[in-house]
């Protein structure tokens, strides 16, 4: 599994998607605008292991972090709060 921190709007992860795609290589493209409100982390303890997982919470799509063998950060945008955060 690839991890990739970008955005659907950046042509370079983009291009490296459509790579990975046509090789059929398992990844996950974590837009860093989504979390919180999209975009959900998780951390579980089982059998006394901690696990940690990334969840798309628009269509559910979860990803074990510890499947994660290489990581790619390639510009990805800033944090965005959500709006019913009021209190700096």
């Amino acid at each position: 599994m690839i991890l990739i921190i970008s955005s659907p709007q950046d042509p370079h992860a983009v291009a490296v998607i459509q790579r990975l795609d046509a090789r059929g290589v398992p990844y996950f493209l974590c837009d860093t605008a989504q979390f919180p409100r999209d975009l959900g982390l998780s951390v579980e303890h089982t059998d006394g292991a901690p696990g940690l997982s990334l969840t798309e919470i628009c269509d559910s799509r979860t990803v074990d972090l510890g499947a994660v063998k290489v990581a790619w950060w390639r510009r990805p945008p800033p944090l965005l709060v959500h709006e019913e955060i009021k209190a700096p």
